[in-house]
């Protein structure tokens, strides 16, 4: 666990990476401590990514956490067992975007690894997946690889979902997940760019290529001929113009057309608009003095 580093007592994770100005607020520090390569993490820690700033923090089972800029993140709790190959994991984001990419605990069953946000909890095992809080009243969870359940932080919303790879989901506050949708590649792969310190390898073109695999193919457009069109619209629409089956009024209404210059009627009219009418007991003929 923590390949190539010694861990000191009480740390959970190193930082693997650092992109710009990255720091953590720990409670035993009166003024926040700048990362760097190397540096120890522990419970409560509070880490901090800048404005165009990103960081890679491996815990001690060698889960991995890729943090985007203006990213906040609280370490509640972080224990494992070795011996027993059990996780106990609780990390709560503040803003931005994350991506967890979990390890496999030996034993799952007795093992969590939870993401807490202002409107969401996802709760994964062994998987890779991203959460993303868009406001401090939604929260997206797009899934990588494996399935996360999500849920509302809120226990009296009633209601969770097991997010598959290559879906995501909108948690708002108060209410229970929204319909898992497919994510589209380009759009994951945004997620992924927007989360990953320079020069950090991680396993994104197998994960990629997974979502396409999954995400639907829209069908191709139909071509319709015009005698089929002449065909659908004579089913539709009777020889007055109303839909079949409905009274002329009712449903849509019955727009005219709009008079205009290539109207026959328009063409072959006169463009001297006609005299108006004499009125009634005058005489219509002005020779004798009107």
């Amino acid at each position: 666990m923590l390949t190539g580093f010694a861990t000191h007592a009480g740390e959970i994770g190193r930082f693997t990476a650092v992109s710009g100005s990255v720091d953590t607020l720990r409670q035993v520090a009166a003024a926040p401590v700048p990362a760097y390569v190397g540096m120890g993490s522990f419970m409560r820690d509070i880490i901090r990514t800048k404005h165009r700033s990103r960081t890679q923090l491996r815990f001690i089972d060698d889960s991995m956490l890729n943090m985007g800029p203006d990213y906040m993140l609280e370490i509640k709790e972080y224990i494992f067992d070795a011996d027993r190959k059990v996780r106990s994991g609780v990390l709560h984001s503040l803003r931005g975007k994350m991506r967890a990419i979990v390890a496999k605990a030996g034993d799952n069953a007795n093992s969590r690894f939870e993401v807490e946000t202002p409107t969401a909890i996802a709760a994964a095992r062994g998987t890779d997946f991203i959460v993303n809080i868009l406001s401090s009243l939604v929260t997206e969870v797009v899934v990588l690889e494996g399935v996360v359940e999500v849920r509302n932080i809120d226990r009296t919303v009633h209601g969770h979902i097991l997010l598959q790879a290559g879906q995501r989901t909108l948690v708002a506050w108060g209410k229970p997940p929204a319909a898992p949708t497919f994510t589209p590649p380009a759009y994951a792969q945004l997620l992924i760019n927007e989360t990953k310190p320079e020069n950090v390898h991680s396993p994104d073109q197998h994960r990629l290529a997974s979502i396409a695999e999954i995400a639907p193919v829209p069908p191709p457009p139909q071509m319709v001929d015009l005698h089929t069109m002449r065909f659908m619209s004579g089913l539709m629409f009777g020889r007055s113009g109303s839909m079949r089956g409905m009274p002329v009024g009712s449903g849509l209404p019955v727009v005219q057309p709009a008079v205009t210059q290539t109207a026959p009627a328009l063409l072959n009219a006169s463009r001297t608009p006609p005299a108006p009418p004499a009125p009634p007991g005058s005489n219509s003929d002005c020779s004798s003095g009107c």
